[in-house]
C-alpha cells in the first residue's frame, strides 16, 4: 500500500469513491492532453489540485477529499505529453476506484499569477498553455443538501446526477 497522501477536489460534496474515467474537456479535444486512459486525478497538495482547475472558476466552492487505501501499482505518473501542465500540478493518475474521504472545503478567489508552458499541439502547432495559480481560503462546508425519502433512499436530483455519473 501506498504512505503517500494525495488529494482530489470536487465541486460535489458527497463523494465517497472516485472512479477512473476519460476526460472529456476543451484540452482534450484540442488535442493537448491524454483522453483515452481512464483515470481519476490525484496531487500531493491541495494546491497541486487548485492549480488544474481553469480560469473561469474563480468564486467557486470545492471540496477536498484525501485518497485512502492507495496501492502504488495502479498509480501512473503521466508525462507533460499526457497532461500539459504536470510540472506545475503534480498529477497522478489512478488507475482503479479509490475510496475518498472529505476534509474540507476551499473556494478559489482568483489567480495570482498565470504561468505558461509551450506545447506542440499535432492539430494547432505551438500553443501556450495556461497554468493558473490561484488564492483560495478554507471555508466551512455548508450543509450537504441531500433529502432522504420514508425509506431513507436519497431523493436529491443533484446527488442521482452525481451517483449516476460515478457508476453508484
Amino acid at each position: 500500500l501506498c504512505k503517500m497522501k494525495l488529494y482530489h477536489i470536487s465541486p460535489y460534496p458527497m463523494l465517497t469513491v472516485l472512479i477512473p474515467k476519460k476526460p472529456s474537456n476543451h484540452i482534450v479535444e484540442l488535442g493537448l492532453e491524454d483522453g483515452v486512459t481512464k483515470r481519476v486525478s490525484l496531487a500531493p497538495t491541495i494546491m497541486d489540485c487548485v492549480r488544474g482547475v481553469s480560469d473561469n472558476q474563480i468564486g467557486a466552492v470545492y471540496y477536498v477529499y484525501e485518497a485512502m487505501g492507495l496501492n502504488t501499482k495502479y498509480i501512473v505518473y503521466p508525462t507533460q505529453r499526457q497532461v500539459p501542465d504536470v510540472s506545475h500540478t503534480h498529477e497522478v493518475w489512478y488507475t482503479k476506484p479509490v475510496a475518498v474521504r472529505k476534509i474540507g472545503a476551499i473556494k478559489l478567489l482568483g489567480a495570482t499569477k498565470f504561468k505558461y508552458v509551450e506545447l506542440d499541439s499535432e492539430k494547432h502547432g505551438k500553443v501556450n498553455f495556461p497554468v493558473h495559480y490561484f488564492k483560495y481560503k478554507k471555508i466551512k462546508p455548508g450543509p450537504d443538501e441531500y433529502e432522504f425519502n420514508r425509506l431513507g433512499k436519497i431523493k436529491n436530483a443533484i446527488y442521482e446526477k452525481i451517483a449516476k455519473f460515478y457508476g453508484k
